[in-house]
């Protein structure tokens, strides 16, 4: 009797199940259902995409306004590169003589760092940072981060004053030699004009001159003024986000019809989206590349 029963009820089961399976419209309502509810869920993922997305353009959008404002102000406490923070122990104002100030890549730090504090921007060429750096007088303190995994090198700048007076080092009158100049003598020189990053090309004649006489004994052989051969090695126009770049070589100075061979370059980095333009009377040195005799 049992088993009569049980087969009845799978006959009438497997009847019902064919019957529904075969109904186009039960068939069609549950379609229908299926894509309701994928579309549903699609719609979904879409949303929190686009959600995603804006999140991440609003951070982007402030950091980059945050960093486009520390520039403008002279001052970049923390730029940023991925994970990594480039920043200054002392803020950027007046201080005391005899501050010391750190300078720290964070988390990685074993990139190398290098440092200016008259005004051009640091290259790897440029002195290597190693421990605090004290600040005796007024400076512009420049620093750059380089290693690997780092896109491009970080940068920050601040503005010191001592005693609110910019300090000039004292320098001497002129440079005086036998009628011998040594290889490795530094040569004081300083820029002759304006020159921005929005109108310059690699290649132009970088207008550098001579920032102190050179004597022989007490003959002045070359005025301070005299003119120093140097190219514009990069040029590059601020845009959008990336701010503007210049690079020169110093190459010779002419005396009594003789070259001296000399080495030297500088750089500098405009703000964000801003152009860098070097003016009159920033100083730099320059070294003779070679041992010359001025007076053959």
């Amino acid at each position: 009797m049992k088993t009569t029963i049980k087969a009845a009820l799978a006959v009438f089961a497997f009847t019902c199940t064919s019957a529904w399976a075969q109904d186009p419209g039960m068939m069609a309502a549950q379609q229908a259902t299926q894509q309701a509810m994928q579309a549903s869920q699609q719609a979904t993922q879409q949303a929190l995409q686009d959600m995603q997305t804006a999140q991440q353009a609003n951070q982007q959008a402030m950091m980059q306004a945050n960093n486009t404002a520390q520039w403008n102000s002279g001052w970049n406490p923390a730029l940023f590169a991925g994970s990594r923070v480039l920043s200054l122990s002392v803020g950027p104002g007046n201080v005391k003589a005899g501050t010391k100030v750190r300078i720290d890549l964070s988390p990685d730090r074993n990139a190398q760092i290098y440092f200016t504090t008259d005004g051009w921007t640091p290259t790897t060429a440029s002195t290597r940072y190693t421990g605090p750096i004290k600040i005796d007088s007024s400076m512009n303190l420049q620093a750059i981060a380089v290693g690997s995994g780092l896109p491009h090198a970080l940068l920050i700048r601040a503005n010191y004053t001592v005693n609110g007076v910019t300090t000039q080092p004292v320098q001497e009158a002129a440079l005086t030699t036998n009628g011998v100049l040594a290889a490795g003598t530094p040569i004081r020189l300083a820029t002759g004009s304006v020159v921005s990053s929005a109108t310059a090309h690699a290649g132009d004649n970088a207008a550098i001159l001579l920032d102190e006489d050179l004597k022989i004994g007490d003959t002045v052989v070359a005025p301070k003024g005299t003119p120093v051969d140097a190219v514009l090695t990069l040029a590059v126009p601020a845009k959008s986000g990336a701010a503007g770049q210049l690079a020169f070589a110093v190459h010779s100075l002419t005396v009594r019809g003789q070259t001296i061979s000399l080495t030297g370059s500088e750089a500098l980095e405009g703000g964000v989206a801003k152009d860098a333009v070097i003016k009159p009377g920033m100083a730099l040195t320059a070294k003779v590349a070679k041992e010359t005799d001025l007076n053959r």
